[in-house]
């Protein structure tokens, strides 16, 4: 295909960058990280401490690093698995990237530079490229660029492509005032009331990792979808450590009733997993509080954004995610309707193979 840049503005000479990949981050994983952490797209999705995770559950891992004149403008961790049975070289997977230093006046060439990259990769590899970016829907300028480069819609998203985020910016009157009346009326009485039997706590030990671990399944089973083991959870803490990984437990009358993993990046704050136990009315309110001392807790760390990572954009009684959808809609949070996931393949027939093995991802 001829090299033709889209939608861009300021444009450079191709020659002026320099385009790196490797299976470690050549400008070294502390600048990596640094560089991550800094663009307004940072995602856990793409550190080093994510990557070596994934590499430890059966992924290679490729480090693409854009820079000009010394400086590094974008990065990417792309990760590539084979699945078995699969008749060529399996998957390129980019979760939530690439990433781009702030306000970079070419970043659609910047992009278009990436996705190239991406590309040749996935030729090499004879396989299928998967990305989905962190960026809105109504980004047509990265939607020009995927079309450009032959990218199309993924039947089958492997991530979510609508999430829900809390700005953590505003005070604490103004989070609650957002809320949903009912909502609004149960953060008060708790702030208000701060009755000692619910206490919490925020360490990611073995201990309350198991803790954790039983309730999260139990809510998993009682809404018919499936879940990590512990071992999985284990590993993860292992690869991201505090202050990258933490847990939050709710307790009520010293028993643990409500527990969260979150993970942050720079500024921003996700809430990966979570889980309750089922018990009367007052029991039932424990998602609630836990959720309004997460979010104190990431204003005292002084996280700028809360992900409650992902929601549907609509829902009605009887979906299946009906009950995460009430839930966390009650925050009142800014409802995000991501780009999407776009897949390229140069073989037609791979990317209808690999939609029959996408829960081996």
């Amino acid at each position: 295909m001829q090299n033709v840049f889209v939608g861009h503005k300021n444009l450079k000479q191709e020659s002026d960058f320099q385009v790196d990949i490797s299976t470690t981050p050549t400008i070294g994983a502390n600048n990596w990280d640094d560089f991550v952490a800094g663009s307004t797209q940072a995602h856990y999705a793409q550190t080093t401490s994510w990557a070596s995770y994934r590499k430890a559950s059966g992924w290679n891992t490729y480090f693409l690093t854009v820079r000009n004149q010394g400086q590094t403008v974008a990065s990417c961790l792309a990760l590539h698995k084979s699945i078995k049975n699969l008749a060529a070289g399996g998957v390129i997977y980019v979760s939530r990237g690439p990433v781009f230093a702030p306000n970079l006046p070419n970043r659609s060439q910047v992009a278009e530079l990436m996705l190239r990259e991406l590309i040749k990769l996935t030729r090499r590899k004879i396989a299928v490229l998967r990305i989905s970016p962190d960026f809105q829907s109504d980004d047509t300028w990265l939607k020009e660029i995927l079309a450009h480069q032959r990218c199309q819609t993924a039947a089958h998203a492997i991530q979510h492509t609508s999430t829900m985020r809390l700005d953590l910016r505003k005070t604490s009157e103004e989070l609650i005032s957002a809320m949903r009346r009912s909502r609004r009326f149960e953060v008060r009485k708790f702030e208000r009331e701060r009755p000692p039997a619910w206490t919490i706590s925020f360490e990611c030990s073995n201990n309350n990792l198991a803790t954790f671990h039983q309730m999260y399944v139990d809510t998993l089973k009682r809404q018919g979808n499936s879940y990590k083991s512990l071992e999985e959870l284990q590993r993860l803490s292992e690869h991201l450590q505090a202050p990258k990984m933490n847990l939050a437990l709710m307790y009520y009358q010293d028993q643990p009733v409500a527990g969260a993993i979150l993970l942050g990046h720079g500024r921003r704050l996700w809430y990966l997993y979570g889980g309750s136990a089922k018990g009367d009315k007052l029991i039932s309110k424990a998602g609630v509080y836990l959720q309004w001392e997460i979010i104190k807790w990431g204003k005292a760390q002084e996280y700028t954004k809360y992900d409650l990572h992902g929601i549907p954009l609509e829902s009605k009684a009887g979906d299946p995610f009906h009950g995460v959808y009430t839930f966390k809609k009650g925050f009142g949070g800014k409802m995000v309707e991501l780009i999407g996931e776009y897949e390229y393949s140069q073989i037609p027939f791979m990317n209808r193979l690999l939609e029959r093995h996408l829960s081996m991802l």
